[in-house]
């Protein structure tokens, strides 16, 4: 209530929600402009150089909408406190700092449950305190635990699928022959005469659709569903197999199908290297880089602390010697890191400064200058000899 009464008192004024430490130099996050009211209670996204993951008490990430320590990394985030080792070994978690303050994340477009963010561990905090969780709402420390119990997570809503096929020229395609699965959920369906098609009570995540008809070659696609309503345009071709869409329409907003992009390429083998979340969830790493020591085609290196990703297979003329490792370009949801200049005359990007493993959707990797396709801008220069591409579950 106060910050929509500043609001109307102050017109022109803005009213920021931000976070940060002493110890990270403060400014971590910052509510992006705009959205104060419409995400009372956020402290916003992570600003730049800096990496926020919410940790169990073991250090290991926990999924959106759980309460943890919130954890920071970064170049700008102390390495320890002066001369006294043993509070800087209490106060990270591998190369996470440990803030001691309680938080959750959540990504954007999921209804909003209102909690409560505590810090866990604070002198000024002792004892019962009182915290304002809502417009006109206050509870006691001690009545924290009963009042903010978990609502069922939203994921748990199922999606409903509207599958619009169409043919050459944009005329709607009837008779198309569907078949939809994901995970134990199967369906056959038929377009109507105006191509249309709907699949209700389909689990989330990630779904793969054939096409058949006669006339045309029979097809396969994978693509992310979403709680709630998916359209999905799907354009048919008498001698091309059917592709996806690069826009999907979830109500009135139109959302980037990049992850669906990345499902495609990966169900198609298009890339040297795939790897998912589900790798990643099973293997567990503390830090990204460390998915690609396991690709043929990468080398992962230290040089000067910083972690370089070079390919195993060519080498380029070096300003040191004869010959140097040939570099990777990295990219995040489609935008190239920032390189910077090697002891070796090279560009390399510091592969410390990926998304968090529980933040990454899938990992590609184009090994050589010929295979990064045309749209990630591959031209087959010598500059760098291939791509690493990281897809975030938040960069849809």
């Amino acid at each position: 209530a106060r910050i929509r009464q500043f609001s109307s008192l102050f017109p022109n004024g803005r009213y920021i929600d931000a976070y940060g430490l002493t110890e990270s130099c403060s400014g971590d996050t910052l509510m992006r402009p705009g959205w104060e009211l419409r995400k009372i209670g956020s402290v916003g996204p992570a600003l730049a150089h800096v990496q926020i993951r919410i940790c169990d008490d073991h250090g290991q990430a926990l999924p959106a909408g759980s309460d943890g320590e919130i954890c920071l990394r970064g170049p700008k985030i102390t390495k320890g406190y002066w001369r006294d080792p043993q509070r800087t070994a209490a106060a990270f978690h591998g190369d996470w700092f440990r803030t001691g303050d309680v938080g959750q994340y959540r990504l954007c477009g999921v209804p909003r449950r209102e909690r409560i963010t505590l810090r866990s561990e604070s002198d000024s905090l002792r004892g019962a305190q009182t915290f304002v969780i809502a417009d006109s709402e206050s509870v006691r420390a001690a009545d924290i635990e009963l009042r903010t119990a978990r609502l069922d997570s939203p994921d748990a809503l199922p999606a409903l699928l509207e599958l619009v096929v169409t043919a050459p020229g944009g005329a709607p395609l009837g008779d198309v022959v569907l078949d939809v699965t994901s995970g134990t959920f199967s369906k056959r369906i038929r377009t109507s005469d105006k191509g249309l098609a709907l699949i209700a009570n389909v689990p989330p995540g990630l779904v793969t659709v054939r096409t058949r008809r006669v006339g045309f070659l029979a097809g396969e696609l994978a693509l992310l569903a979403r709680p709630g309503r998916n359209t999905v345009p799907i354009h048919l071709a008498v001698n091309l197999p059917p592709q996806l869409d690069t826009v999907r329409i979830m109500g009135s907003r139109r959302v980037s199908g990049r992850l669906d992009e990345f499902e495609t390429r990966r169900l198609r083998h298009e890339a040297s290297a795939s790897i998912t979340a589900a790798d990643i969830a099973k293997r567990n790493p503390v830090s990204t880089w460390q998915m690609l020591t396991t690709v043929p085609a990468v080398t992962v290196a230290e040089r000067m602390g910083v972690v370089v990703a070079q390919s195993s297979r060519g080498r380029l003329p070096s300003l040191m010697g004869p010959m140097a490792p040939c570099p990777y370009n990295i990219m995040v949801d489609g935008v190239s890191m920032q390189s910077l200049v090697g002891d070796d005359g090279q560009p390399h990007i510091d592969l410390k400064l990926l998304p968090a493993p529980s933040d990454v959707h899938g990992i590609e990797v184009f090994g050589g200058p010929s295979s990064i396709p045309l749209k990630f801008g591959g031209t087959g220069n010598n500059k760098w000899c291939g791509l690493i591409a990281i897809w975030t579950k938040d960069g849809r």
